[in-house]
């Protein structure tokens, strides 16, 4: 269960990324929430044009009001009841569509009470909270349009989740988690042990020595979702080289590091065998300033660069850390 807290942050503790014990998971369903979220809700996540088009032109009658209450001024805090958890095994939707439809109305009372601290749920919860029954139905009719919709190309997805599984697996085995969890996300960000995402509605959830599941999705680039189910926590996020569904010339392989910090990132850390300037990374990066300054944040914040002041010039170096990973992905 997500709970409010009074800061611009969700923070989602993991305790010692060491020692967490990570796998991976199943989330069609929350991709089919994700993507009627950007395509009926609005909630815009980087879905592809094509995909939004044809979920609006599916959309039952209602859709806008049955999302209303999950995107009405960008908030993410919602019942847990509400939010299809990654499987641990491929399920059928149909299956997790009844599983939801089978949601008792009291239990989503009781979570809207505890998320808002047992006071009134706000406006934009109204419907759900004076009907709840014909609210869950009409939530749940949208998803399984969505999913009507989107189930070809999730079996299209398959040699991207396969790619997806790779990456994650190659950096359980060389340790290289943290640098991992600190690129899945592109707004959060990996402080000591805690994922911090800018959130209007913000939440804490804490994980700490408990099982982490990363669930890829198929979606838009901006999209993602965490919760705690059963004693794990879950991390959704979207999968690497999605775009390789409607490119049919994007590179099937990659190499390790490329494949664990992207290839964009693995570039910048190569360049860096000896101390440069932001402008001299976006040169052979070829990125402009603002896309160079917004990677290189990225990696300080997995503590493979740091900067130093030489003079009146910051130059970006390579720490130890950065080297031991990329000695082990070579």
């Amino acid at each position: 269960m997500l709970t409010a807290q009074a800061i611009n942050v969700t923070r989602f503790d993991l305790g010692d990324v060491g020692g967490l014990r990570v796998r991976l998971g199943y989330a069609p369903l929350t991709t089919a929430l994700s993507l009627a979220l950007d395509a009926i809700g609005g909630r815009r996540r980087g879905a592809p044009e094509s995909w939004r088009s044809a979920l609006r032109l599916a959309a039952p009658p209602g859709s806008q009001h049955a999302l209303a209450p999950l995107t009405s001024g960008q908030h993410s805090v919602l019942p847990s009841c509400l939010l299809p958890a990654p499987t641990h095994a491929p399920e059928p939707v149909p299956v997790q569509l009844e599983r939801l439809r089978a949601t008792d109305p009291a239990l989503l009372l009781g979570q809207l009470e505890e998320i808002f601290d047992g006071g009134t749920p706000p406006v934009r919860w109204r419907s759900a909270a004076l009907s709840p029954r014909r609210w869950l139905d009409s939530y749940v009719g949208v998803l399984a349009t969505s999913w009507r919709v989107f189930a070809p190309l999730w079996r299209r997805g398959e040699a991207v989740m396969r790619r997806e599984a790779e990456r994650v697996g190659l950096a359980v085995v060389h340790g290289a988690v943290e640098p991992l969890l600190a690129t899945l996300l592109p707004s959060a960000r990996l402080r000591d042990g805690v994922l911090e995402l800018p959130d209007p509605e913000p939440a804490s959830l804490h994980v700490p020595g408990r099982e982490l599941v990363l669930a890829p999705m198929l979606s838009g680039h901006r999209a993602g979702a965490l919760g705690v189910e059963g004693g794990a926590g879950w991390l959704a996020y979207p999968a690497r080289g999605v775009g390789q569904l409607f490119d049919a010339t994007s590179a099937n392989t990659t190499d390790g590091l490329s494949a664990v910090v992207g290839p964009v990132r693995a570039t910048l850390l190569r360049a860096l065998d000896r101390p440069l300037t932001m402008g001299e990374l976006a040169a052979i990066g070829g990125c402009g300033p603002s896309t160079t300054t917004y990677h290189c944040e990225r990696l300080e914040d997995a503590a493979l660069i740091h900067r130093e002041r030489v003079g009146r010039s910051v130059r970006i170096n390579r720490t130890e850390r950065a080297d031991a990973l990329m000695d082990l992905l070579a």
